[in-house]
């Protein structure tokens, strides 16, 4: 792909003027060449601070995922962005949660790690700078690969990458502005992140960090490469077997042989026992916390959305959708089991939500006098149960009896932590799983529909999968990753990935009746973002509609 004018990003990114203050040392109101020169080994330990973003898909991915229902358009606690994204409509309403800023976050980081990578070739490489240029590599790589999982079809879905629009790779550190925009294809832009990450991590040396925890420290490093080479994969065509060695391989890195003292303990949630919903929603973000590998902040409103709060209530997560996560039985046993810290029920006029309280209240006053300021959030953005979900799907794609049993003990190991041994009621003892135990929960359920909604929703990826057996495993895997991490986006990238029809479906005010719903089919080009209008105006190719 030709790289050479790509510079119109910029020219949005470093011209656009942000509703909220960045946390970027105004990184984005200031164009390349005017930033402090990096000429020693603090300034460009400094500069890379800003290689991180000031956002989160939780709200944006969440909304547009099949976590949601729609309460109906008397709902008065909504918004005109809520509205759009849910129902995938082209963003008409700017929203600090909403596409317009993740594209310009997640450029400006790119053009910060850029910037630090020019800094280290100017300063002259060498093994003292390498922790920084790993660093540097991972950040860039990373901020790609979000702008592709948001604003990109998926690579598992919906034909050849070489025939998707990909986005420009950016390697340079850009200082003029032109307007040529080339899009290329997804296959060399996912073919450039993977470049970045293997030149990253033979580099890595995380004991520079002053705060690991919201850097690429090793760990998050490996996490990410993990994920980044299961989401790379779409069947034997294209190195495929190569790809999940990959991800079982990084995945050890983090997680060795045995997890258990990786894994979030979900038992000692329940056990806090305070009535403070920010108690579970700061343990839950505790750098201390073995299973956070990397915590990122943002401007936010996740807390009141993902709360008991009269914010986002015409599409939220109720007590009809609860029976496919956090309510719903699974080869492990009975929903009685589920250790999940703790659940808000909120049931009332115009309220319906089912909530874990995963995000403590934050806020960012600009005027401490008025006591105005933005909301804020910080979340994990790789977590232990991520990385060894990732490594039961790669054993469970490997296919073969002994790959089978081996992705059946890493769901048994997440069970373990987050589910209650016994209950008060013997009968709902957790399950030991087993290939066939698996196979059996879900051979006896039906496949989704909008009307008797199951856990087992049809997969359409571009591979086919050897056997029942294996489809099986897989539903159990991406079950538990629904349950684990509620209100927090991910389901949306795993809907993306593995071609989930999504039913938005509009229910009764007390969730009894399905009134009617939408569909977002797996082939739907709409699962990937509209980029923002200003970049289309100045030549950038828009993302077709079906």
């Amino acid at each position: 792909m030709d790289m050479k004018k790509k510079n119109i990003i910029l020219s949005i990114v470093l011209g656009t003027l942000l509703l909220v203050p960045t946390s970027c040392d105004d990184f984005l109101s200031e164009t390349t060449d005017n930033r402090t020169e990096i000429d020693t080994e603090a300034k460009l330990e400094s500069l890379l601070k800003s290689a991180y973003v000031d956002w989160t898909y939780s709200i944006l991915a969440e909304l547009s995922s099949d976590n949601v229902d729609d309460f109906g358009d008397g709902n008065p606690y909504t918004s005109r962005f809520y509205d759009q994204i849910a129902v995938w409509e082209e963003e008409l309403d700017r929203d600090n949660d909403g596409p317009y800023f993740a594209w310009n976050s997640y450029w400006g980081a790119i053009a910060t790690a850029n910037k630090a990578l020019a800094a280290i070739d100017e300063l002259g490489g060498g093994q003292e700078l390498d922790k920084y240029k790993a660093e540097a590599l991972l950040c860039r790589a990373y901020s790609h690969f979000m702008l592709a999982n948001l604003f990109c079809l998926p690579y598992s879905v919906g034909g050849d990458p070489a025939d998707k629009l990909g986005l420009p790779y950016m390697m340079e550190n850009e200082s003029s502005l032109t307007t040529d925009y080339d899009r290329g294809n997804l296959k060399d832009f996912y073919a450039n992140i993977a470049a970045d990450i293997e030149a990253a991590l033979p580099l890595i040396d995380d004991s520079y960090l002053d705060v690991p925890k919201y850097h690429f420290n090793r760990n998050a490093a490996y996490a990410f490469a993990s994920r980044f080479y299961l989401y790379y994969y779409r069947g034997d065509a294209e190195d495929g077997q190569a790809r999940l060695n990959k991800v079982i391989e990084y995945a050890n890195v983090v997680l060795g042989s045995n997890p258990a003292g990786m894994l979030r303990d979900w038992a000692f949630f329940a056990d806090l026992g305070s009535p403070d919903p920010d108690v579970y929603g700061n343990q839950y973000i505790n750098a201390e916390e073995n299973a956070n590998l990397m915590l990122q902040t943002s401007v936010s409103a996740a807390y009141y959305v993902w709360g008991g709060w009269g914010m986002c209530c015409r599409f939220n997560h109720g007590s009809a959708l609860a029976s496919e996560t956090v309510d719903s039985n699974g080869p492990w046993g009975s929903t009685y089991n589920l250790a999940y810290f703790t659940t808000g029920v909120y049931e009332a006029t115009n309220v319906n939500k089912v909530v874990q309280f995963k995000y403590p209240e934050l806020f960012e006053f600009s005027d401490p006098v008025a006591q105005t300021g933005y909301p804020r959030s910080v979340y994990p953005a790789f977590t232990a149960e991520d990385v060894l979900f990732n490594r039961a799907e790669a054993y469970a794609l490997l296919s073969g009896a002994g790959n089978y049993a081996k992705a059946v003990e890493d769901l048994n190991a997440w069970a373990a932590a987050y589910m209650m041994e016994k209950t008060a009621n013997e009968d709902y003892a957790r399950q030991t799983m087993t290939v066939e135990s698996i196979s059996d929960f879900y051979n006896d359920l039906t496949y989704y529909t909008p009307e008797r909604p199951t856990v087992k929703k049809e997969l359409h990826p571009d591979f086919t999968l050897v056997d029942q057996t294996q489809e099986n495993i897989i539903h159990a895997i991406l079950q538990a990753r629904r349950i684990t991490f509620l209100h927090e986006g991910m389901r949306w990238f795993d809907v993306k990935r593995w071609g989930i029809d999504v039913y938005r479906r509009v229910l009764a005010r007390d969730a009894s009746t399905v009134l009617s719903y939408q569909k977002l089919g797996y082939d739907d080009k709409r699962r990937a973002l509209q980029l923002p209008p200003e970049v289309i105006t100045a030549g950038a190719q828009k993302n077709p509609r079906n």
